[in-house]
């Protein structure tokens, strides 16, 4: 089962291992039609969708679930892992289109770039005086990378070809690691006191939930732009909406919120916040490598191999 439509393109060795089940592209299966036929499933691509404790109790037979992208918070993996189900990802094809929308939103947010595209559109006054939407450029200041995997890395790339300094965290990282550009290594704090754009690239665990919050804001410079599009839940919403309301920062861009694809009203408000869609893959080139990548998962299980980038092995 294929629990969303995906690009055929992708999907074409799968076709020749399995029967497959996905919905049409614009129809949705419900809830209710994926747990009655549950039980029938041997493998699932998970796309977006909530792997629920009721789901696993009812899919007797499923043995492996290809995860169509990289997060795996959507389920109970300590659950999936009692029932024996392995789970697999897909870490190295979000990469580029991921760290590219990151970098998207922080041009767009600097050079208020949305606001200028209604002002032509909508508020047109004639009158294109110097000083019109007044923005910041991104060459020679700081930009603090929480989080240096792959994706962090990616747009510490692309931020060094416009002439940024890159400072990144990472609790992972030791003196051994060692990058193929000019990059700093700065504690967590330093990046929050001391950069004029952060872009968040962490995981959603425990250790992670509103990682940046009340105290973490107040630590900001008020000129300082946030940008994320790892996971919602990894910023506090509320706390957000306190700073950019009390001028504590000076714009927010987001791809991801704590509860989507609920957005809170005041969010929409402010015109130094740029939102969009959780459209970090959303790409015609990455969504059928997705596919492509999410069905050899299956195909390698069913030929009697491990899968690559097994997360509970």
């Amino acid at each position: 089962m294929i629990t969303k439509y995906i690009p055929e393109k992708g999907l074409q060795e799968l076709k020749k291992n399995c029967q497959i089940i996905m919905p049409e592209k614009g129809k949705p299966f419900s809830d209710k039609y994926i747990l009655e036929i549950a039980a029938d499933i041997d493998a699932l691509i998970a796309v977006r969708f909530n792997v629920s404790s009721e789901f696993i109790n009812r899919a007797k037979n499923l043995k492996i679930i290809s995860v169509y992208g990289v997060g795996i918070d959507n389920m109970d993996i300590e659950k999936v892992s009692k029932n024996n189900i392995l789970v697999s990802n897909l870490p190295e094809v979000v990469t580029e289109p991921t760290a590219e929308l990151a970098f998207g939103l922080m041009l767009a947010l600097s050079r208020r770039i949305v606001e200028a595209d209604y002002f032509v559109k909508n508020e047109n006054d004639k009158n294109w005086h110097p000083f019109l939407l007044i923005s910041n450029e991104l060459y020679d200041k700081k930009l603090g990378i929480i989080g240096f995997g792959r994706i962090g890395q990616a747009v510490a790339r692309r931020a060094l070809a416009f002439g940024m300094k890159v400072y990144f965290y990472d609790k992972a990282y030791s003196n051994n690691d060692k990058f193929n550009m000019d990059v700093n290594y700065s504690s967590f704090f330093d990046i929050l006191e001391n950069t004029d754009y952060i872009t968040l690239h962490v995981p959603h665990v425990r250790s992670t939930h509103h990682l940046i919050s009340k105290n973490e804001f107040k630590k900001m410079k008020n000129s300082t732009f946030l940008i994320n599009n790892s996971r919602g839940p990894v910023v506090d919403q509320q706390e957000l909406i306190n700073a950019l309301k009390n001028k504590e920062i000076a714009g927010a861009a987001l791809d991801v919120f704590e509860n989507e694809p609920e957005v809170p009203k005041e969010l929409t408000e402010f015109k130094n916040v740029v939102l969009t869609p959780h459209l970090g893959t959303t790409t015609i080139e990455t969504k059928t490598k997705m596919a492509f990548e999410a069905s050899k998962k299956i195909i390698q299980f069913i030929n009697g191999k491990m899968p690559e980038n097994i997360v509970n092995k």
